[in-house]
């Protein structure tokens, strides 16, 4: 199914993950398959690699320099992704500057001002530079003209990203390489 067993290690059906239940990796891939399916073809699911930022146990020990790898590593996987589908905008925000097709998966705890999903609302602004499929239950629906046009996702499926972060990037640019500049100057003439 996956290059890493996805479903052992990671999935939001937090009642089985109480117990080692022998059936919770066959249940979890179920239910993913199940809702996803909907939307997704089944060589596009049964063809990813699934990933998770969850770190391992032996990562507790590694240095910043580790991690450091560990996060370009991830980067280069998404550089050369042909579609990126996520509920991360960790994962999701180096998509768009890597201009990697990316999918954003949002529910109402996740996009909510009031939900119970870490902070609430801490999202608000953001999921609005993706193409966004919204997750209600287990159906999927978006108002993104975009992705209406794409019915069923294939492998081969092709969108372009929303161009909305790119006047924020621009500008974190010209004040990153102001201060660089201004940085310069002053060690310059110490």
């Amino acid at each position: 199914m996956a290059k890493r067993p996805f479903f052992k290690e990671y999935s939001p059906t937090g009642f089985l993950d109480r117990d080692e239940n022998a059936c919770r990796p066959y249940y979890k891939a179920f239910c993913f398959y199940k809702t996803y399916s909907k939307k997704f073809a089944d060589d596009f699911i049964l063809g990813a690699e699934y990933i998770t930022h969850w770190l391992d146990v032996d990562m507790k020990n590694a240095t910043n320099d580790d991690l450091l790898d560990y996060a370009e590593s991830l980067v280069k996987k998404y550089a050369k992704a042909r579609i990126v589908v996520t509920s991360r905008i960790h994962a999701g925000l180096p998509c768009l500057g890597l201009e990697t097709p990316c999918v954003f998966i949002a529910n109402k705890e996740v996009v909510s001002e009031n939900g119970n999903f870490n902070t609430p609302g801490r999202l608000g602004g953001l999921v609005e530079l993706f193409r966004t499929l919204n997750l209600d239950g287990d159906d999927f629906c978006t108002g993104d003209a975009v992705l209406e046009k794409i019915p069923h996702f294939t492998p081969d499926a092709a969108f372009e990203n929303k161009s909305d972060w790119k006047p924020y990037a621009e500008r974190l640019e010209r004040q990153l390489t102001d201060f660089m500049a201004d940085d310069f100057d002053v060690k310059k003439n110490l």
